[in-house]
């Protein structure tokens, strides 16, 4: 059973607290500057809310003028050994693609990684099709490490990764690492995206 969570809307439509991502992103989609977050209990999203012991940003901004900005995340199902991906794209602060899909195939064995792997390599696909650079955020560290042939590629999946994104030259690629669940507002959008194409 998935464990409750509370979502803290500090900018939004409504501010406040909501039990259901598809409450918060009803009270935040459309919103410019929204900013909202995931807790496990009621007192801390309270806290949030109310300003008081928020380290963690909510709402990556930034990045490099003219860059876009792709969230990827895996999601993986035990039960029917399917694994998927949930990406966004951003440009300038604003959501101009999102998609997931769902697998099963060979790399099912490597589970919500696999999905991941997928969901960079297809946001890097995304923009150099529209030939503009890209910061890949990404929860597993592979994603980098990976792509700079930092860590050995073992498989088919890794090895044609690798390959894939050193094949793409018209654009810039930098890679950032985000803190799994941490209610960063986009990490937490590609998780429900991936989740979403798996389970429907």
């Amino acid at each position: 059973m998935a464990k409750q969570k509370f979502y803290a809307i500090k900018k939004g439509h409504r501010v406040g607290i909501v039990n259901t991502w598809a409450e918060c992103q009803a009270l935040t989609k459309g919103y410019s500057g929204a900013i909202y977050k995931s807790f496990p209990t009621k007192k801390e999203a309270e806290d949030f809310v109310q300003g008081i012991n928020s380290a963690q940003p909510a709402h990556i901004v930034a990045y490099n003028p003219g860059e876009l900005v792709a969230y990827v995340d895996g999601s993986y199902n035990k039960n029917t050994e399917e694994f998927s991906y949930g990406m966004v794209i951003i440009d300038n602060d604003k959501v101009i693609h999102q998609e997931g899909r769902k697998f099963k195939n060979e790399f099912s064995p490597m589970r919500n990684v696999a999905g991941e792997v997928y969901g960079a390599k297809r946001a890097i696909e995304y923009a150099s099709e529209l030939g503009k650079d890209v910061g890949i955020y990404y929860d597993y560290t592979g994603i980098e490490h990976w792509a700079k042939g930092e860590w050995k590629t073992n498989n088919d999946l890794t090895k044609g990764y690798r390959e894939y994104v050193s094949s793409i030259n018209n654009i810039k690629i930098t890679f950032h690492k985000v803190a799994a669940h941490t209610g960063v507002e986009y990490n937490e959008m590609v998780d429900q995206i991936a989740k979403q194409a798996l389970f429907g």
